[in-house]
């Protein structure tokens, strides 16, 4: 049996253990709202970057800007490289960012599930000492 000594003790121990737990899971929480801002942010940045694929691959060229030979050569630098380049950005690039925030985004909700899973042990077995000292205090 522990004597009081030692349980007040554990009680002050279990205390600071709840209270970095706390702080630790408002950090995480914290982390996960600008994560899930930020994945949010970037799907609406996706989407008018989309918006803005015709502007992108279709400047307005007159037959007196351009004709001929320069006129072939801007029509194949927009079907080729410009074309594959903007498909890029929004298919691979934005998608792939899109993927790393979203699974950053569930790894944290793992670890605030598993700190509030410690959160609880912690209380409960604050809860078992304070049930040991007052037994203590009784019998004193």
């Amino acid at each position: 049996m522990l004597d009081l000594y030692h349980i007040n003790r554990d009680l002050m121990v279990m205390q600071g253990f709840i209270q970095s737990a706390n702080s630790r899971l408002a950090e995480k929480r914290e982390e996960l709202d600008r994560l899930e801002k930020a994945l949010t942010d970037l799907k609406e940045n996706k989407q008018s970057f989309s918006d803005q694929k015709d502007v992108c691959l279709d400047p307005k060229f007159t037959l007196q800007t351009l004709n001929g030979k320069n006129a072939n050569q801007l029509d194949d630098l927009k079907k080729g490289d410009v074309q594959a380049s903007f498909v890029g950005i929004a298919n691979e690039q934005i998608s792939q960012a899109e993927s790393d925030l979203s699974t950053q985004v569930t790894v944290i909700k793992g670890e605030i599930g598993s700190i509030e899973s410690n959160i609880s042990t912690f209380e409960s077995k604050r809860n078992q000492l304070t049930i040991q000292r007052q037994e203590v205090l009784n019998q004193s």
